[in-house]
């Protein structure tokens, strides 16, 4: 982070700007990653998921029932890269609303998911 500092005087008053400037404001950062939304959602067997991660790294991807129970992981800590594709097959299940968590890097994003079979 760099600081820029201008000053200007009026007499005995000084009167003083400063500026933060932000070098890597256009870099990619390791931990932005961003979760699109499912579609189709509502879905009647199969959901995707458009998941992006800049650089290389650990992924989970997760689906739980209203409850909070685990019932499926598409992604186990999985090294991941780039734009990613996820289906979800919910065939056999409930009829109803779930979650989609995806964590990475230290964050954790989430998407409701509904499924009418």
């Amino acid at each position: 982070m760099r600081g820029n500092i201008t000053g200007t005087t009026t007499g005995e008053i000084w009167s003083f700007t400063t500026e933060a400037v932000n070098t890597a404001h256009d870099e990619l950062v390791a931990n932005e990653f961003s979760l699109g939304e499912a579609y189709p959602n509502p879905f009647n067997s199969t959901v995707r998921i458009n998941l992006s991660i800049p650089t290389e790294s650990q992924a989970t991807v997760s689906i739980f029932d209203q409850t909070g129970r685990l019932v499926n992981t598409l992604l186990d800590n999985t090294r991941v890269n780039g734009n990613v594709e996820l289906e979800w097959n919910a065939t056999g299940h409930s009829a109803g609303v779930y979650f989609l968590r995806c964590e990475c890097a230290g964050v954790s994003l989430a998407r409701k998911l509904v499924y009418l079979p």
